[in-house]
């Protein structure tokens, strides 16, 4: 792995900078793919309380509520991270509390499996830079799981990613919505950050229902060609043909988002990919992108960062870009 390389929970795409926060496998040893909230002793596990995900995510704030940022000893700098049901939607909101003016809006959305406190480090960093942001739970996820889905088989679970992807992209309006009338953030200024599954939510979204409320978005290590990437699924996972078989895949590909470009234009989106992603097929991303850029006048407002030698990850490189597209266009 290079230098550089940010590795990700290839599960919930939280951000593993040291080797404190990999899972460990069954002999101990640290896994190099999933994060400690993820995988601990060769299995999956997610019974983290959000508190739990705080003290360990965010280790340099004093505990209570609005949390102090104590490396700075900075009085105009106390980040608050709330909890709240909107739309019967769980959410986070993490901002300045110090902060009067109003704030644009980022959301985060995290990966399969994952859950919104697997992204509360990434949140707290953009709310140190006055950013309001959101996190919420997919639907079946986190706070959303409910016993029928947790009863399923893995597998089972997999065949419901479509129709997850597609709900989950709906309650991005609503939250918008929700927040009209929230006097800490400017709702006209909206930016969506998505990993992984959280990506392909954002492809849909785009493709589908984009509010003009949105001015930027980031789909990172994702695909809007999802019929390809099941297919490449069912070739690396026994018995997945069972739940996707000939029809089955074919019916994803007729609603697949890079089906449906013709509404975006000259919306500002960033798309990250690794160049060796065994997951997401890079040239799959590079028609799509191909294809979207006949949509602009302005091409400056589409890039595709293809990282090097980099798998489902993003690099440190890549997340400085990710901050400057978001202080460009936001």
């Amino acid at each position: 792995m290079e230098n550089n390389e940010r590795k990700l929970c290839q599960s919930c795409a939280m951000p593993m900078e040291s080797l404190d926060l990999h899972g460990t496998n069954a002999d101990s040893s640290k896994n190099q793919d999933y994060c400690h909230y993820c995988y601990k002793d060769g299995a999956f596990t997610k019974n983290e309380t959000m508190e739990e995900m705080i003290e360990t995510c965010v280790p340099f704030v004093s505990k209570g509520n609005p949390w102090l940022d104590t490396r700075s000893g900075d009085s105009s700098m106390q980040i608050v991270i709330e909890r709240k049901e909107q739309n019967k939607i769980p959410t986070l909101h993490i901002y300045n509390i110090c902060c009067d003016k109003r704030k644009p809006i980022i959301f985060i959305l995290h990966g399969y499996t994952g859950k919104k406190e697997n992204l509360i480090e990434m949140a707290y960093g953009y709310a140190r830079e006055s950013y309001y942001v959101i996190l919420f739970d997919a639907l079946h996820h986190g706070e959303l799981k409910d016993k029928e889905f947790e009863q399923m088989s893995q597998l089972e679970k997999d065949s419901t990613l479509v129709y997850i992807m597609i709900e989950t992209a709906k309650f991005i309006n609503a939250l918008i919505d929700n927040n009209i009338n929230n006097f800490r953030v400017d709702i006209n200024r909206v930016a969506l950050i998505g990993f992984s599954m959280g990506g392909n939510i954002i492809f849909e979204y785009i493709s589908k229902m984009l509010s003009k409320r949105v001015k930027v978005a980031i789909p990172c290590i994702s695909t809007p060609v999802w019929g390809k990437a099941v297919i490449r699924y069912t070739e690396r996972t026994p018995g997945a043909e069972r739940y996707f078989d000939v029809k089955r895949i074919r019916e994803i590909m007729k609603i697949q988002p890079s089906n449906f470009t013709e509404g975006i234009k000259e919306l500002p989106i960033l798309i990250v990919i690794g160049e060796e992603d065994q997951i997401v097929p890079v040239d799959d991303i590079k028609t799509y992108y191909k294809n979207l850029l006949q949509n602009y006048n302005d091409t400056s407002k589409i890039c595709l960062e293809i990282q090097k030698d980099v798998g489902h990850n993003i690099t440190s490189d890549s997340f400085k870009k990710i901050e400057l597209w978001i202080k460009k266009h936001l």
